[in-house]
């Protein structure tokens, strides 16, 4: 779109608050944006824009279509739904590479269910997270057995036979009548609590509770609540304190390398930390920290319930908007802090640190960075010169099934995903750790030799001593020298050609951290492989069995319509 075309556009633009889509020539949605005026917003765009992203989709833009809202609020809400609905390619979009899960309350109903979810609520229903997955299925037994609260699928219309888990005590069998719905919105509320981390608050009532069944000497109600208690005092007492003023915090830490930004959420409940999610987002090199994140808290706070507070990075010029929008996703209101000192800050430069940490085990570093990690490596390793081509090596099998192996390459320090290769070990018995790295390296370098590419200048193993001596035999098969190292995961020993006993680098060295950033992307790599072969044989056995069938119906018709046996 030209500055003339465009200026044609914002003649017709209203005062008034509202939408705006930038669409291509196919009518696809390339950008949405929000604005208390949309034509002093657009203004902002006219040719050649004061921000160079803004220029950009202009250029990419045919047309501009605006939707005029009664209260900035409503724009807000209404550009959270259409960024869902297109996906436009211009807009921050954050990602979650572990898929974290929920879980979901049913409170719509009379008697609610709770179920690990990853996806969005039913209606009416209520997520709680995310959490990590074992985390989840941990949390769901725990109030499944101690709050007796279920997450089946039967009927609660109180007509139904009780369930083994009704004898167990672990239900209270709503199914079959035997809890009103009063008793059983307790159990309900206390859950509540239980997820919402107001633990202290929750046990003060169950002691109460405790207290009171005692007095009426109802022992197995005093037991119960007892039990209650000591799940939840176990769970609470696993996690570390950060905090001694038992606040509720989201804390919000970013950081970035290039255009790939990473930002680290930690959960602090009462004063501890109760876990942690990582979130990338890509092509923001041009992007202020503060629309990044805004855009996190629209996003991730359209699915999961906000806290009391939140702890920004930076300042939000948007700040009194999304408050007001966190207010409606939870009661008594969300609060947007960004301070500068003291304790809060202490945790702000915590979730900053776990954030560079990330972008470090993701292979995500600066060039300086890289720089010095290569330098440290060529002294440490004692190599002739600095491994500007690195290769890393790692296997993975199911109990000895479809073993594959891969080989990840990292040029000056970065990862070079187009050269990343796959193997199907061939040879080697499944199991087999060190016959499979033999494998793997010999065919390699063997590949390298023919093509005529140079060889690497470091090649390091997943594993230890026994794999390095594989790999040192491949190399000598092969006719070539590669110097050669093994790096084993828990103790992070580093085994080298020509010593016995494996070096210990310091968890701060450059060279350790190249070395685990190379092992790391091959492991996810290989994974990645292993889980694709895995689906596949799964889906062909399924094939398979699926035509056994079809033939033998098909088999047993002439002798059903003959009357034979």
């Amino acid at each position: 779109m030209n500055a003339e075309s465009y200026a044609g556009y914002l003649g017709a633009m209203s005062e008034e608050p509202g939408v705006y889509l930038f669409k291509d020539v196919d009518g696809r949605v390339i950008y949405v944006g929000k604005a208390v005026s949309l034509k002093d917003r657009l203004r902002s765009y006219s040719p050649p824009g004061s921000i160079p992203k803004q220029g950009e989709i202009v250029a990419a833009a045919a047309s501009v279509e605006t939707i005029v809202t009664r209260s900035d609020l409503e724009a807000f809400m209404l550009e959270a739904t259409l960024i869902q609905k297109h996906h436009p390619h211009f807009n921050v979009s954050w990602r979650d590479d572990k898929s974290y899960p929920f879980l979901e309350i049913t409170l719509r109903d009379p008697f609610p269910r709770i179920y690990f979810s990853r996806r969005r609520a039913r209606k009416g229903g209520k997520l709680y997270g995310p959490y990590a997955a074992g985390v989840a299925r941990h949390l769901q037994r725990v109030i499944n057995q101690y709050f007796r609260v279920p997450s089946c699928t039967v009927d609660l219309d109180g007509k139904q036979t009780p369930c083994l888990y009704h004898y167990l005590h672990w239900c209270d069998a709503p199914c079959a009548g035997k809890i009103d719905e009063s008793a059983y919105a307790k159990l309900v509320g206390q859950v509540r609590m239980f997820l919402e981390g107001r633990t202290k608050e929750l046990v003060a009532q169950l002691d109460r509770e405790m207290g009171e069944a005692s007095e009426h000497e109802d022992f197995e109600l005093a037991g119960m609540l007892r039990d209650r208690v000591h799940a939840v005092g176990s769970l609470h007492e696993d996690q570390a304190v950060i905090a001694p003023d038992e606040r509720h915090a989201d804390v919000l830490g970013i950081s970035r390398s290039g255009s790939y930004g990473c930002l680290v959420l930690l959960a602090v409940r009462e004063g501890k930390l109760i876990g942690k999610q990582e979130f990338t987002v890509r092509r923001a090199h041009d992007v202020p920290d503060a629309e990044l994140v805004s855009a996190f808290l629209e996003q991730h706070y359209a699915v999961a319930t906000p806290p009391a507070r939140i702890l920004l990075p930076c300042e939000l010029e948007n700040r009194d908007l999304i408050e007001r929008w966190l207010a409606g996703r939870r009661e008594g209101g969300t609060e947007l802090r960004s301070p500068r000192s003291g304790l809060n800050r202490e945790l702000l430069d915590l979730a900053e640190a776990n954030a560079k940490a990330s972008l470090v085990s993701r292979g995500r570093v600066g060039v300086d960075e890289a720089t010095e990690q290569l330098a440290c490596a060529t002294q440490v390793l004692e190599l002739s010169r600095p491994p500007s081509r690195l290769e890393a090596v790692d296997l993975s099998h199911l109990h000895g099934e479809e073993a594959v192996g891969a080989v990840v390459v990292f040029r000056e320090g970065l990862p070079s995903n187009r050269e990343h290769r796959r193997y199907l070990i061939k040879t080697a018995r499944g199991g087999d750790d060190y016959a499979s790295m033999h494998e793997v390296v010999l065919r390699r370098l063997r590949r390298l030799k023919e093509e005529g590419t140079s060889l690497p200048d470091l090649m390091l193993l997943d594993g230890g001593a026994g794999q390095l001596k594989a790999a040192t035999e491949a190399c000598r098969e092969a006719g070539v020298e590669v110097p050669l190292a093994a790096l084993a995961k828990r103790e992070e020993l580093l085994y080298l050609p020509g010593r016995e006993l494996p070096v210990t680098l310091p968890s701060d060295s450059p060279a350790l951290h190249l070395l685990q950033r190379a092992r790391d992307e091959a492991h996810r790599y290989v994974n990645a492989y292993q889980r694709r072969r895995r689906a596949m044989v799964l889906r062909d056995g399924a094939q398979s069995a699926k035509r056994a069938m079809k033939r033998v119906a098909t088999a047993a018709r002439p002798a059903a319509a003959t009357g034979h046996p």
